[in-house]
């Protein structure tokens, strides 16, 4: 396996970097019980003209490229762009900051960008959650977009639905039904069956709509402000995933001793309550002991304590955020069974995260008790590293 590796990925030259990279694929990767697939996490993953990946294949890097082809899935993480040139055989799972497809999927295509550009050939489906889509050449059955706003100049062999916070643009040929809901709607292009939208549409000369044209009323407010926080929620993800591999290429001692801690739940748990609860309560003592001896004395109590307040909030907040690398490594170990990379077990254990997180209340409040122990785990992990000598 390694040997067939290298023949594809270049020399790693900072490994502190390429563990950071590799918690990218976090957002994008499912546990796959069974499944064979390769890992690779580095600077720059490059699968050649000449590669031919017979496996899955699972990348991190500063920089995704495959121009060779890839029998199996694609699962891609990246700090800057994910660029597919060649043949990927299976489906593609990936999230970065820009994407661009000018090659041939002939699977699905599931993204989360803050761009996307999509000039080559896709077989199956199309889902793209990103701020900026442009969906050129080919697709061949449905495509499905969120996002802010969005182009089609290219070719979808069935429906279009797409749910933009500003312009949507049809140029292209829309084999089926398109159902489309933004401020602004310009169709230029060719519609196969229906056309229902919600927004002010504008229909060229060149458009042609072989069904009816529906307007389905305006667009409610609610929506118009989920369409937003759709945006905001993509730069948010992205930003926690590019904080969090930075947090890990920063201390990765401290990241491996919690994730030993990690393996023991209550110890993280009783830990992360304790540093929770204990310093509000000696904060608010200490504000409440001025206010009884003087009610003068409480403002210049209440200034005293702010900074304080403000760097506990701060510590917590980065150690819930860091907190999550333990707790999903120790849960993703319960998916294999034989012992696999941190990598695989990092992202099986988010994947849990995610599907728990559908499941209302009770997923939402595991998940913030599986916070709280990974931030114990965190604080237990820096305590006992101090002891340790330097490397």
């Amino acid at each position: 396996m390694r040997d067939r590796c290298s023949t594809f990925l270049k020399p790693r030259s900072r490994p502190r970097r390429s563990l950071a990279l590799a918690v990218l694929a976090m957002a994008v990767a499912a546990p796959l019980g069974g499944v064979t697939a390769e890992a690779a996490a580095s600077d720059l993953v490059i699968v050649r003209e000449s590669d031919v990946i017979t496996e899955d294949l699972y990348a991190a890097g500063e920089r995704v490229i495959v121009r060779g082809r890839i029998e199996g899935d694609l699962i891609a993480a990246s700090f800057n762009d994910v660029t597919i040139e060649g043949v990927v055989e299976g489906d593609v799972l990936a999230v970065a900051q820009e994407i661009n497809i000018t090659g041939e999927v002939l699977g699905s295509v599931r993204v989360l960008a803050g761009t996307v550009t999509m000039d080559g050939e896709i077989r199956d489906d199309l889902a793209v959650a990103a701020l900026r889509s442009h969906i050129g050449g080919s697709t061949g059955r449905d495509v499905l977009g969120f996002g802010w706003d969005l182009e089609v100049p290219g070719d979808v062999g069935r429906e279009l639905r797409a749910q933009m916070a500003t312009e949507i643009g049809v140029a292209g040929t829309i084999g089926a039904d398109a159902e489309v809901n933004a401020r602004t709607i310009v169709v230029s292009g060719f519609v196969g069956g229906d056309l229902r939208y919600r927004g002010d549409l504008e229909l060229a000369e060149t458009a042609q709509v072989a069904g009816l044209t529906t307007e389905l009323g305006r667009l409610p407010v609610p929506i118009r402000v989920r369409a937003l926080l759709l945006g905001a929620t993509i730069l948010s993800l992205l930003s926690v995933v590019g904080l969090g591999a930075l947090a890990i290429w920063l201390a990765p001692r401290v990241i491996q001793r919690a994730a030993e801690v990690a393996k023991r739940p209550w110890l993280g748990l009783g830990v992360g309550v304790v540093s929770l609860v204990v310093p509000p309560i000696v904060m608010g003592a200490f504000v409440a002991s001025f206010a009884v001896t003087s009610a003068d004395l409480t403002v210049p109590a209440l200034l005293a304590v702010a900074p304080v307040a403000a760097a506990y909030l701060a510590a917590v907040a980065l150690a819930v955020l860091v907190g999550f690398v333990p707790a999903s490594t120790s849960i993703g170990r319960f998916f294999w069974r034989r012992p696999q990379p941190p990598t695989l077990d990092f992202l099986a254990g988010a994947a849990f995260w995610v599907v728990l997180s559908l499941v209302r209340p009770l997923g939402l409040i595991l998940i913030g008790i599986g916070l709280i122990a990974g931030m114990g785990s965190v604080i237990v992990g820096a305590w006992r590293l101090r002891a340790e000598p330097p490397t």
